[in-house]
């Protein structure tokens, strides 16, 4: 058994290839922060500060619903409407109504409202330096200066802080060489201040790397709200037979569109399940098809035009964790609780 975790690096980061479903976030888990043992308040559902925050995010990233229904998810609604449950499209930061169902290979049409078109650019215009195909090894440290002070100095004194990043440029070959060669430039960035930023799993990876443990902390605690996908066929009518069309067209238009939390909790803590709609790339599909033959594989490829594809979403109470094997690269152990 395992679980398959999908990840990857590019500019822009997860945004880039996610499935643009923008979520505020929900008003238990805002509570749940506020409460002990964790004492954020300044997150709480009071905080009008962070309500603020979210509302500049959804603007910046153009946060809208009413984006045209794929098949798989009119049919995800009306099943959901004939149930008589909570059913609704999902707020979505793209600026096209008509989306195609490979977003989650990045958006050649440039409406995903993606880092790389948002906040990137709002950097660069600030006169920030983007740096692309060099991969951070790890963060410079140096002598604790007086930078360090106020009430958290106290509570939490520090020999040494960041200093920087040494990063190593993405293997490539010389051009016009006689023999293939593959050479890397290591580059040194000196700074007041530095973000680990690498996602949940490579910024442990980076921090661990770099000889930062937080007391033990680092690589602790991963989540990855485990998912279950499940397909349902349908028979095409003769209109669709003869128009050459599928039932349902499963990997045609938004893939991520609509949502269900009738079945998630969120009043009782979010310990449940959400409903959606994955993208369905027919390719992706059958990396992750756990079929026990390739003739079962085979048929359910044949028929995927008439599919519709539904993901189940967990929330995991347990955690698992992110270690460095013996040439610093992450280490998943996760297991869901």
């Amino acid at each position: 058994g395992g679980i398959n975790v999908l990840a990857g690096a590019t500019l822009g980061g997860g945004t880039k290839i996610n499935w643009t479903a923008s979520l505020r976030t929900p008003e238990h888990i805002r509570r749940e922060w506020a409460a002990a043992p964790h004492g954020l308040g300044a997150l709480g559902p009071d905080s009008h500060a962070f309500s603020a925050a979210l509302d500049a995010v959804c603007s910046r990233l153009g946060v809208a619903a009413g984006t045209l229904m794929s098949g798989p998810n009119a049919r995800l609604l009306q099943g959901l409407q004939q149930l008589g449950v909570h059913g609704e499209q999902l707020p979505r930061n793209c600026l096209s109504q008509r989306c195609s169902a490979y977003c989650n290979f990045g958006c050649r049409s440039g409406h995903k409202q993606s880092s790389d078109v948002t906040w990137l650019v709002d950097a660069v215009r600030l006169g920030a330096h983007v740096l692309t195909g060099v991969e951070a090894q790890r963060v410079l440290l140096g002598p604790a200066g007086s930078t360090e002070s106020g009430s958290d100095a106290q509570v939490h004194p520090r020999s040494q802080q960041a200093a920087g990043v040494l990063a190593l440029s993405a293997a490539r070959i010389t051009p016009g060489a006689a023999t293939a060669s593959l050479q890397q430039l290591q580059l040194t960035v000196h700074a007041p201040l530095v973000v680990a930023s690498c996602g949940s799993i490579h910024t442990p990876a980076l921090l661990l790397r770099s000889g930062i443990t937080g007391g033990g902390n680092v690589g602790r605690h991963l989540r990855l709200h485990p998912a279950a996908g499940v397909i349902s066929f349908f028979e095409p009518t003769a209109e669709q037979t003869a128009a050459g069309q599928g039932a349902v067209e499963m990997y045609q238009g938004v893939s991520m569109g609509v949502f269900s939390h009738a079945a998630a909790g969120w009043q009782e803590g979010g310990y449940g399940a959400m409903v959606s709609v994955p993208a369905a790339h027919p390719g992706l599909l059958a990396a992750i098809c756990p079929d026990s033959s390739p003739g079962a594989l085979k048929q359910m490829m044949l028929h995927l035009r008439n599919g519709a594809g539904c993901v189940v979403f967990a929330r995991d109470s347990g955690s698992g964790s992110v270690s460095i094997d013996g040439v610093g690269w992450p280490v998943i152990s996760y297991w869901p609780d």
